[in-house]
């Protein structure tokens, strides 16, 4: 599997490649029928996650994807497109209220706002519907202090990479970032 093309989307402010190669092995580790994410910006880590469900042996799996952002999410779904991965994910406008609504999440990424009080809302928004539930950014304030919260009560796992990440879209890199992944283990799947 070559990540190298991820260069190249729009990602606006996002992940990085080791990011996408994380969410990349995980769904495919996994092998979720149905994904909830927040904060879909545009689409870089929804991507990833397509990617892994195309290739995985999942009959018909869905990602929900929700964004504040309605522009961002134009962007999204054109990318999606042009990747030949619209079919495998549902974009919302709006936030986690609308993931409430749903079945049962097999994993939930949560990349939206960034403050605790953000975090804590989409997390007790998505715990009850939820297996998984993975933070992205979880070396940041808002995050970190959830997931040390969560790790009283939770099992918990926290990644980071040792190095810092290059953020790349359309081709540049646009910053560099050190933004770890933290996984929760809320529920046994299936």
């Amino acid at each position: 599997m070559t990540f190298e093309p991820l260069k190249d989307i729009d990602s606006g402010i996002g992940s990085t490649l080791g990011d996408y190669k994380f969410l990349y092995g995980l769904v495919s580790m996994l092998n979720p029928h149905y994904i909830a994410e927040v904060g879909t910006n545009c689409g870089g880590s929804t991507i990833a996650m397509a990617m892994a469900l195309r290739d995985g042996e999942v009959t018909a799996p869905k990602i929900f994807s929700v964004d504040v952002n309605g522009e961002a999410i134009k962007i999204a779904d054109e990318q999606l497109r042009r990747l030949g991965l619209r079919q495998y994910v549902v974009l919302m406008h709006g936030d986690s209220k609308l993931l409430q609504r749903g079945s049962y999440f097999d994993m939930s990424f949560i990349d939206g706002g960034h403050s605790y009080e953000d975090c804590l809302t989409d997390f007790e928004r998505l715990e009850p519907v939820s297996g998984y539930i993975v933070f992205h950014d979880s070396k940041m304030d808002g995050p970190a202090r959830l997931i040390r919260e969560l790790s009283k009560t939770y099992e918990v796992f926290d990644f980071s990479y040792g190095r810092l990440g290059k953020q790349w879209s359309k081709g540049n890199v646009v910053y560099n970032s050190f933004p770890g992944i933290a996984i929760v283990k809320v529920k046994k799947n299936g």
